[in-house]
């Protein structure tokens, strides 16, 4: 409610702005994972895939990963479950292994682009808890937007309603996964916003090649968050002795300053 008069604005302009089209969405709930795994193992140079998962608050435990492969036109959506409302793998071991290792080295090539909202996060869950590394290119359409306009609020709620001309916003329905109701809406939500976060990524590229000193801290950004992400979980070299020398001159001028 603070931030008011920033929606004021942003909807008006959005009222004399012609509505454009969205890409075309193909969405498979729960699918073959072998199709995932393979489309992994097989994907073109310059790959651009968004990312996002959907864990349990109490154990980071995951109940869905969601993949999407950005075309020019359209967007391919794979919500993909690893466990139940039963607390059960959705699918046999060996396949779940196969896709995970696929997923593994996709995430360490040089030549694609991982995007998503709050990507920071997800990255970080998978890496400490699951292994997974840091991909090399990294596109946080949330990063994006604070660089866009700083009085932006950071939900991809919001994103969406700033960004594209979504008819309406699935934000409300998230579900914990408890049930086999749960279970399905969990999935089509967490497809919901893999296809959205793709349409947020698609407008905010427009904007970069619109504006060059927006594309310039875009991607500063992008390469430094990634930067603290690494040394979120590897820390920071420090020279000891140069700690302790710089410590004693301090000292020494404080001394003369008191």
């Amino acid at each position: 409610r603070n931030n008011y008069l920033f929606w004021a604005i942003a909807d008006c302009r959005k009222l004399f702005t012609p509505v454009r089209p969205h890409a075309t969405n193909h969405t498979k709930i729960a699918p073959d994972i072998a199709e995932v795994t393979a489309l992994l193992s097989r994907a073109p140079k310059g790959t651009l895939l968004i990312l996002d998962i959907e864990t349990r608050i109490q154990d980071n435990c995951l109940d869905a990963i969601g993949l999407g492969f950005i075309l020019p036109t359209a967007t391919f959506t794979y919500s993909v479950p690893i466990y139940t409302h039963l607390n059960r793998l959705a699918y046999g071991r060996l396949k779940i292994v196969q896709f995970w290792r696929a997923l593994y080295t996709f995430l360490l090539r040089p030549d694609i682009t991982v995007i998503g909202h709050n990507l920071f996060f997800d990255l970080s869950i998978l890496f400490h808890y699951y292994a997974l590394p840091f991909p090399a290119t990294i596109h946080d359409t949330m990063l994006f937007m604070h660089r866009d306009n700083a009085n932006i609020d950071k939900s991809l709620s919001h994103a969406i309603s700033f960004y594209t001309d979504a008819a309406d916003n699935h934000k409300g329905d998230l579900c914990p996964n408890v049930s086999r109701d749960n279970y399905d809406k969990l999935l089509v939500y967490n497809a919901k916003d893999i296809y959205w976060t793709g349409e947020v990524y698609r407008r905010q590229i427009e904007k970069n090649k619109e504006n060059p000193k927006l594309l310039a801290a875009n991607e500063i950004g992008q390469r430094t968050g990634r930067l603290c992400l690494l040394m979120s979980f590897t820390g920071i070299e420090v020279d000891t002795i140069g700690l302790l020398r710089e410590q004693a001159a301090l000292t020494i001028k404080l001394s003369q300053l008191q």
